[in-house]
This record gives structure tokens, sequence and C-alpha cells, in this order.
């Protein structure tokens, strides 16, 4: 029955007896299956004698023919197709081979086998001499297809949340492209220059549109259009970022006070065996704090501690242990110390207000 949880292991012992039929000692057969669809493959030194394989293995006593009608699930004869794996170019082509198939009634059904130089076996487009060319167009159109659906999906107002989204695009598009990567799929190696590089970028095209989905960001000149506005209105503003270089990882931190660089901080950590860019990025934010903390008079206006990093914003509401917490920490005391030196600054100033302005702004300066 369609949609039944259990059709799967059914068909696991329905069809065990089919896939069997291959010696799995002998090493010039292999059968495999999945639900109803089978294969065969014959390996040897000419194309004759594989020929010859996979013949004997459907027309033999208890072979697929006999399966067939022993288990009352008739083959469709047009739907079969013979690939040829050449070991080399002078490898000469055979003609179709014919099949005798009897049916319960004695008469004998002859159907001619078409070779193919392409065929789609459990979703995957197989070459007759291995290309996945064909393959990894189709891997990239559902990709596409598939990442345009959800982003119908997405809508300012009205629309899925983000996290919704991405949980949507990790199990469904991510499955997706994946899908037997491991056949298909060459690492790329950087010094050769070689591995599956094309579909690589053509899916990292993709990627970077759904990333901007799932992260809310409708597009950079938007998002570059905010930052210059937060720039130019703040009275103060504190950039923080992390990177790694020559081996070495580290922090950094600007602070502009009216448009203008003012001062600035950096931060080694170590070398990048020993840390990574994401704790340097983690630490920028704790430099940040501790050059606001540096004033020694009460801070007015718009202030924004800016990052580059989505992950260090995001793990600031993260109070579990994970990577890189005591670097946390330091930001969670530096924000603190900070709340606490502005609220006596705060108190003290209106103080000193009731005495008089000169000692007021005598605390100001």
């Amino acid at each position: 029955m369609q949609g039944c949880l259990l059709s799967m292991l059914f068909y696991a012992f329905y069809n065990v007896l089919l896939i069997c039929i291959a010696n799995s000692s002998n090493k010039s057969e292999l059968a495999s299956g999945f639900v109803d669809d089978v294969m065969f493959l014959a390996i040897s030194k000419s194309l004759m004698e594989t020929h010859m394989i996979i013949k004997d293995l459907i027309e033999c006593i208890q072979g697929t023919f006999d399966w067939s009608t022993l288990h009352n699930s008739p083959f469709e004869l047009s739907k079969l197709a013979l690939m040829n794996f050449l070991c080399s170019h002078f490898d000469t082509i055979l003609s179709k081979p014919a099949l005798q198939c009897s049916n319960p009634n004695g008469s004998v059904t002859m159907q001619v086998v078409n070779t193919v130089k392409e065929f789609k076996y459990l979703s995957v487009i197989f070459n007759s001499r291995l290309h996945w060319s064909a393959h990894t167009q189709k891997v990239t159109a559902s990709t596409t297809w598939w990442t345009i659906q959800i982003a119908r999906l997405f809508c300012i107002s009205g629309g899925m949340p983000p996290h919704h989204i991405c949980q949507l695009y990790n199990t469904v598009v991510v499955l997706a492209f994946t899908y037997a990567a491991d056949i298909w799929y060459t690492s790329i190696q950087r010094q050769r220059h070689s591995g599956s590089v094309a579909v690589m970028k053509e899916l990292l095209s993709v990627q970077q549109r759904a990333a901007k989905i799932v992260t809310g960001v409708l597009s950079t000149a938007a998002a570059l259009v905010t930052a210059q506005q937060i720039h130019n209105y703040a009275t103060m503003v504190v950039y923080c970022n992390g990177s790694g270089f020559e081996g070495g990882i580290g922090a950094l931190t600007m602070l502009y006070i009216d448009s203008e660089e003012t001062s600035s901080l950096k931060y080694h950590l170590s070398l990048d065996t020993e840390h990574t860019i994401y704790e340097a990025k983690v630490k920028g934010l704790s430099l940040g704090l501790y050059l606001l903390s540096s004033f020694n008079h009460q801070l007015w206006g718009l202030i924004a501690l800016g990052s580059n990093s989505q992950a260090s914003i995001c793990v600031l509401t993260n109070q579990c242990p994970h990577l890189a917490h005591y670097l946390l920490d330091q930001v969670y005391t530096a924000a603190e110390k900070l709340h606490r030196k502005q609220d006596c600054l705060c108190s003290t100033s209106s103080r000193c207000t009731m005495q008089g302005m000169d000692t007021t702004k005598q605390l100001h300066t």
C-alpha cells in the first residue's frame, strides 16, 4: 500500500531473491536494487563476455524472468536498458542484445534491449564514461528551483520567520543537492585546481542567495545603507573585528566619535593552530566595551557597537557551555562594568548639579 511506513521493509523481503540471483562470491557479477528498481553489473575483459553474463542472469533457470513469473510481477521489457562501460576507445561496440522471455501461456516474447549512453538509476544520471556533467546540471537546476520556492515563502511581513526558513532549507534543499554526493562529487584540490570545481561555483551562488533569505538580509546595498546611516547619526560607533594573518589570530577595535576615528585597540591571541577567527571576533566585542568604559564622563546620544560576525552576535544570548565560552564571560563582565560605571557617573552628576554648574562641568571635562 502506497504511503505505508512498512512498505520499504516489505520490499526488502519481496525482492531479496531477485538481488541474490547474482553470485556474491563471483566478482564478475553484482546486483543492486531498491524497491522496484534493479540493476545488474557484469565485469569482464570484453563486452561480449559481459553481455553473456547479463543474458545468463536474466534467462537462466531461477533467473530474473523465473522470479518475475513466480512472484507475479511481470517486467516492463520496454524499460530495459543496457550501458557499456568501455575500457578503451578500441573496444568494439556490439549489436543490441535480444532476450527471450517465456510467457505463462507457453509463448515466447523477444525483446531487443536498447543501448544507452546515459541512464538515470535511483535519481542519479550515469554516463557510459562515468562523467557526471549531466547529473551536476540536474543538481544545480533542482537546487535553484527549491531555493526559488523557499524565497517565495519569505516575506518581510506575513511570511515565514527566518528560523523556519532555515529549518526548511536544511531539511529539503540541502538533502536534495547532497543526495548521492559521495558518488558524483569529487573533493577539490586547491593546489592542483582539480575536482568538482564547476558545480561548486554554481552551487555557491545558490547558497549565497539562500543565506540572504535565511539571515533576513534582503540585499547587500540595503545593509550598507543602514550601516552608513548609523555611522553618520551615532555620536559614538565602535567597530569590532577579528581575523587571521600569516599564521596568527588577532582582534581589532576602532572607536569613532562624530564620524572621526579617535582610538583603537589591538589584541593578538596566538597562532591559528591554537585559536580560531570566531574567538578573535568575540574578543573584539570585549575590546569595544573596554574602549567605552575608558571614558570618565557619562555617554550621551546614540552609541553603536558593531560586528560583522553573525555567529558572535547570535551567541550572546546563549548561556549554555560551548566553544570559547570564557571569551563570552569577558564580554558579559565588560558590559556589566560599563553599566555600573555609567550608573555611578549618572548619580554623581545629579548630586553635583544640585550644588552648582561649575562642579558639574569639572566632572564632565
